[in-house]
């Protein structure tokens, strides 16, 4: 249509004015304002901001007993001589503490300071109890034998203390002789060997951290009612890489679970599986732990070891096997427990305020988007 006025008309389709560059989309007709579209979505803010509340909520509730007033904590300080004969090399008195470090850190201590003084140790640590610290004193020689038979001791002979007894000096002459006497391979002498023994359980043992692996063994359980022959040793306390206490037992007792190494791991799942219902027994120091009978086999690298273990015990045992055996004996001459009153502070209160100030920052943050960067429509 043309313009009467002016006799102006409308440039037709594609009209590109003089002078345009190649390329340049046609000016006519001119393109019509889009709708800008910007910003997050509310709805979408929203549901994060209200799963992050919500998170936050459950992890308070989930955690509130750390608000509770917490118990005192326990602080040990002990000295520990370790029983030296003249001429012993330095490196075994350095090995020694460092087995005695390693299995206060296993006891779940905290701050743990072992320091060597010429024969004593000075040991200072944060939630270990004097009958724990007690509990790490043995040597901790550990081997599994296979039970070739077993008798009830003398019932004179038991004595009621369940802790092993420390280890008492003994010559040459007198292992030799309990060797001779309680590792032979003659079946006539074990079987005396057996009869004398239950006679004793109740006596320190000579042969304690004496004994020989690859020998067979007549010895006593720790309680002193059962005296046991014993094949020789299968796998070695230094084929254990961690061990763990704690309650899990059928009747609620305690437990402490065993993790071997490789070559120990194989050594077992073998065994386990060519001995099932066949009892083993679980020594250390020479006296009998525990000597379960195998209900199956056993293929995961892991075992159990069921004793008549107490919370204490049972954590000190497990510290002794992790920590490995002492290269010389130790006893404990003096005991201080004090009483450190609990932080109000502690690492998860810190963690649960911080999250905290980070959940409100957050809400903060997204009301201001949702009211300033929010999506506008025109």
């Amino acid at each position: 249509m043309s313009d009467d006025r002016t006799g102006w008309q409308p440039p037709p389709p594609g009209f590109l004015p003089p002078g345009t560059p190649p390329g340049m989309p046609p000016a006519w007709p001119p393109q019509q304002p889009v709708a800008a579209q910007s910003g997050v979505p509310r709805w979408l803010v929203a549901l994060v901001l209200a799963v992050l509340i919500l998170s936050y909520g459950a992890t308070v509730f989930v955690t509130r007993d750390i608000w509770r007033a917490g118990e005192p904590r326990p602080v040990v300080h002990a000295t520990v001589e370790i029983e030296a004969p003249p001429g012993t090399a330095p490196d075994a008195l350095a090995q020694t503490r460092k087995v005695v470090e390693s299995r206060i850190g296993h006891l779940g201590g905290h701050d743990v300071a072992v320091a060597l003084d010429g024969n004593a140790l000075k040991v200072n640590a944060t939630d270990v109890t004097e009958a724990q610290l007690r509990g790490v004193t043995a040597i901790g020689r550990l081997y599994i034998r296979p039970v070739i038979h077993t008798i009830p001791a003398k019932p004179d002979s038991t004595y009621p203390v369940r802790a092993p007894a420390p280890p008492q000096a003994a010559d040459s002459q007198r292992i030799a002789d309990e060797k001779a006497l309680r590792q032979s391979t003659q079946p006539q002498i074990q079987v005396l060997s057996l009869q004398f023994q239950a006679t004793r359980c109740g006596q320190p043992d000579a042969l304690a951290d004496h004994d020989d692996p690859t020998l067979p063994l007549v010895t006593c359980s720790d309680d002193g009612k059962q005296v046991y022959l014993l094949d020789k040793s299968i796998i070695s306390g230094d084929q254990i890489k961690d061990a763990s206490a704690r309650q899990g037992g059928q009747r609620g007792d305690f437990v402490v679970f065993v993790t071997f190494d490789d070559k120990a791991a194989d050594v077992w799942s073998t065994f386990t599986a060519a001995n099932t219902g066949a009892r083993t027994a679980f020594t250390v120091d020479t006296q009998v732990v525990s000597a379960p009978a195998l209900l199956e086999p056993i293929t995961t690298g892991r075992t159990q070891i069921h004793g008549q273990f107490t919370a204490d015990s049972a954590k000190s045992f497990a510290a002794v096997v992790a920590g490995g055996a002492l290269p010389l004996p130790i006893s404990v001459q003096s005991v201080q427990v004090d009483q450190l009153a609990p932080a109000f502070w502690s690492a998860s209160r810190i963690a649960v305020v911080g999250g905290g100030v980070v959940v409100i920052f957050a809400v903060i943050l997204g009301v201001v988007v949702m009211t300033r960067w929010g999506p506008r429509h025109r």
